[in-house]
């Protein structure tokens, strides 16, 4: 599928004793211990960093422990489970891809400059309303959060087999997720939701939802909405390498367990969004009028057979639009748009870190939070349409680019799947966390598939005869 046998055994050993170790510890330093012996170990043996990384991603939730500041100051950072994988993995692959010639100085890209400029107007609109230490502490967390993340992601994957490397790690990752959210949704049962507490640790996620009747996975993610996302990007990536797997039955086997676990989020988002990346894929590829007639009649077909069971009017509840199961959350929704227009209309621009305070949103509160389920939303009430506008520009320069690729490239099949992917999964991205905040795992995902993208740019730019290492995206 893409994958080394030998990085397959490291990376599945390596998921599986931090897995046991979070179970089994019940102490947050220990469990940090051993992960960081198991990842060291793995990490000089593994081809990929950063496949071993994402391959882990997904292992443990990203509950946190604050590094005291030895009375200097109040704490250092927190330290959650994905940053330490960043210090242990990520960081060590951004020290050793600065220094190779051929990866492209940050900021001669263009998804670099919007990247750059979200960072700083985040940091310069934070300073004056905010101590030196905690600005400190946010310009450190953007560094291991978000540059770390699409840095080495934008610049190791620079060829066809590194592309399918990670590719095949992230679907392993979700795959094993997804057999686990199945596992909570069947036995009504939130397989990590006491981890933080055995660990004294904070998570202020993993609480118990219902929708239907029964309980929304959410294994590791720490949210339904975020577990439907990542199985809905993992799908989406899968569709890259998919033809990679010679077994038709295992083929079959990956996206029915995918397709479970993203139903098992009861998410409509995550659904929509899967759709979305479905269709845009097939839209991009031979013949779409061929092929999407097909994938409706096949998706049609399907439903019809879901129909004639006696859930259905179960699922026909669950549906988007037309089911009637927790059709407050979409007024909700509604309402919050509404509310959120006339607060960030006063300050239109940059925003204010006091926008939740507003009577606007006070009318939204309820059990005593005000749950911004929109990702634009919230960084518009405190970043305003400046910072909304980079972010934006970011993704959509990313998917223009990928398109003139496409158009002006002569794309191996290989080379052409990979890129009808990441377009695919970048617009489901965008349009999913319009239902979603960035919480969790939805920030990190969304960063590190969007230097994806611009390591399948740089890869597919360049011509073969620069080196063995930039083959299999263009055909000549």
């Amino acid at each position: 599928m893409g994958m080394s046998e030998a990085d397959f055994v490291l990376r599945r050993n390596a998921w599986l004793i931090i897995t046991l170790a979070a179970f089994l510890t019940h102490n947050f330093w220990i469990f940090c211990a051993v992960t960081t012996g198991a990842v060291i170990y793995a990490a000089k043996k593994d081809s990929s960093k950063l496949s071993l990384f994402i391959t882990l991603l997904f292992a443990v939730p990203l509950f946190s422990v604050e590094i005291s500041g030895l009375g200097i100051i109040n704490y250092f950072f927190a330290l959650d489970y994905f940053r330490l994988l960043s210090l242990l993995l990520l960081f060590p692959a951004f020290l050793t891809l600065r220094r190779l010639p051929i990866s492209a100085a940050f900021g001669s890209l263009l998804p670099d400059k919007f990247l750059l400029a979200y960072i700083l107007i985040g940091l310069v609109l934070q300073a004056p309303v905010d101590t030196a230490t905690n600005l400190a502490r946010t310009a450190f967390y953007d560094f291991m959060d978000i540059f770390l993340p699409y840095y080495v992601a934008s610049r190791a994957l620079n060829n066809t087999k590194a592309v399918h490397d990670f590719c095949a790690s992230f679907v392993m990752a979700a795959t094993f997720l997804a057999v686990a959210g199945v596992a909570e949704y069947l036995k009504g049962w939130l397989l990590y939701s006491t981890l933080a507490s055995a660990m004294s640790a904070v998570w202020g996620y993993g609480n118990y939802m219902a929708r239907g009747g029964g309980v929304r996975a959410l294994v590791s993610t720490g949210h339904p909405i975020v577990f439907g996302y990542v199985c809905a990007v993992a799908l989406g990536i899968y569709f890259a390498i998919k033809n990679n797997v010679e077994n038709k039955n295992t083929r079959t086997l990956i996206t029915l367990v995918l397709s479970a676990g993203l139903f098992a989020s009861v998410s409509r988002g995550p659904w929509l969004g899967a759709a979305l990346v479905a269709i845009v894929f097939v839209a991009l590829g031979p013949k779409p009028w061929v092929a999407l007639p097909k994938m409706v009649f096949a998706f049609v077909s399907c439903g019809l057979i879901l129909l004639a069971t006696p859930y259905s009017d179960t699922i026909i509840d669950l549906l988007p639009f037309v089911g009637s199961i927790n059709a407050e959350t979409i007024e909700f929704r509604n309402n919050l748009i509404d509310n959120s227009i006339a607060v960030i209309a006063k300050n239109p621009f940059f925003g204010s870190f006091n926008a939740l305070a507003t009577d606007e949103m006070e009318e939204l509160r309820a059990g005593g939070i005000i749950d911004v389920v929109n990702s634009y939303i919230a960084l518009a009430l405190t970043g305003g349409l400046v910072t909304v506008t980079f972010f934006v520009g970011f993704f959509v320069s990313i998917v223009l680019q990928l398109f003139l690729v496409k158009r002006k490239s002569t794309l191996t099949n290989v080379g052409n799947d990979i890129v009808r992917s990441i377009i695919a999964v970048i617009l489901g991205i965008m349009f999913i966390i319009f239902t979603v905040s960035s919480i969790t795992l939805v920030p990190i995902v969304y960063w590190l598939v969007g230097g994806v993208g611009v390591g399948v740019i740089t890869a597919a730019s360049r011509p073969s005869k620069s080196g063995a290492n930039f083959t299999g995206f263009i055909a000549v």
